[in-house]
């Protein structure tokens, strides 16, 4: 949740060596990718049938001699051997088949080899000619101006201690005790939220017909020190939140705050009713005490706290926590509220050393001076402040 908070007053003007009023402090709760060669040819086969044998071995085909006298006979028969002997009549076993004869042919490989009769390809075109015109780089060469520094860095009164990146110009402020470096060219996107600068080293602030971006600090809900400031520099409270865990913590941005001009750089004076470091050029003599009636959005009788245009309250810069910068029957308030606009509990604690301004005390609005009345939600006790 992000609400506003009523104590959102004066419009900040942060020009160089300029003085400026002190700026109230927006609210936000936060509930956060060929086939092998092959030989085709058989080999050579001998067609030619071996020598048959069609003859018929000689036969014996005569008879045998035969004794053809007549022994002495005996009478009583002899045996006689009237067989012949045998004969062997029959022919011998012929081989008369002819021999397997492999009369096929050899298989003959009549092919041709093929014959690669191409022309080899020829590049007959022309090269190839670039007749553009050539892009001329006739812009300006980017010039590196040296390397950029971050808001808030120690200068030493040179524009060029201060580069900061685009769209940020920077510049080196004298209007704090320790001179830093703030710019101009930040973007304020909303009338509620805290709106950062630098990658959020610094606080987007609104000065009138320039946004400046300005040094961050922050502070938690006790009374140890802020941090974040450069030097002396001091933290003013602008944004307050509350996390989740229900921690409770502030963001504000530095600038000031003198209280003498023993304090400022050399070449300039302590405009003690701003606490900010001016030249004598712009140093102001105002007519009006701390605690008077006044228009805000004047700067000559006062520095006056308030809504421009509407009635407020002439104030002087403070320091919390240090004695003698308010006088007596004035709180140094550093506007930080001790219940958020939802009822919630806010801050128990205030922060030493956080940016404020003298407010009258007060128990009623009866104490208060025209156009003021009494606030019980700041820290710093009930105090007199411009109405809403």
């Amino acid at each position: 949740m992000r609400a506003r908070a009523s104590s959102l007053w004066a419009v900040l003007s942060l020009a160089a060596f300029a003085a400026c009023s002190s700026t109230g402090a927006d609210e936000i709760v936060d509930d956060l990718d060929a086939a092998p060669r092959r030989d085709a040819a058989a080999p050579p086969v001998d067609a030619t049938s071996p020598a048959t044998d069609s003859s018929v071995p000689a036969i014996d085909s005569s008879a045998p001699v035969v004794d053809s006298s007549v022994p002495a006979l005996d009478a009583g028969s002899p045996v006689v051997d009237a067989g012949s002997p045998a004969l062997d009549a029959g022919s011998p076993a012929l081989d008369a088949g002819s021999p397997v004869v492999d009369a096929g042919q050899p298989v003959a490989d009549t092919g041709a080899p093929v014959i690669d009769a191409g022309s080899p390809a020829v590049d007959s075109g022309a090269p190839r000619v670039d007749a553009g015109t050539p892009v001329i780089d006739a812009g300006t060469p980017v010039v590196d101006a040296g390397p950029t520094v971050a808001i808030g860095a120690t200068c030493t009164g040179a524009t060029t201690d201060c580069r900061l990146a685009s769209p940020l110009a920077g510049y080196c402020s004298g209007s704090s005790p320790t001179p830093s470096c703030m710019a101009t060219g930040c973007a304020i996107t909303s009338p509620t939220a805290v709106d950062y600068c630098d990658s959020n080293r610094g606080i987007c602030l609104s000065g009138g017909t320039s946004n400046y971006c300005v040094q961050k600090c922050a502070f938690g809900n006790s009374t140890a020190a802020p941090t974040g400031c450069t030097g002396v520099n001091t933290c003013n409270a602008y944004g307050f939140s509350r996390d989740t865990a229900g921690v409770v913590s502030g963001v504000g941005f530095c600038l000031g705050t003198c209280t003498a001009t023993a304090e400022c750089p050399t070449g300039f004076i302590c405009q003690v009713e701003t606490g900010v470091c001016t030249t004598s050029a712009n140093y102001r003599t105002y007519t009006l005490a701390v605690g008077s009636t006044c228009t805000a959005g004047t700067t000559t009788t006062c520095n006056c706290l308030g809504r421009t245009g509407q009635s407020g309250v002439c104030t002087k810069a403070c320091i919390v926590g240090r004695t003698g910068t308010c006088s007596t029957g004035f709180a140094c308030s550093p506007d930080v509220p001790k219940t958020f606009s939802d009822g919630s509990t806010a801050f128990t604690a205030t922060p030493n050393g956080l940016s404020g301004n003298c407010l009258k005390n007060c128990t009623v609005n009866a104490d208060c001076p025209t156009g003021t009345y009494c606030d019980t939600n700041d820290t710093a006790g009930k105090v007199c402040k411009p109405n809403p």
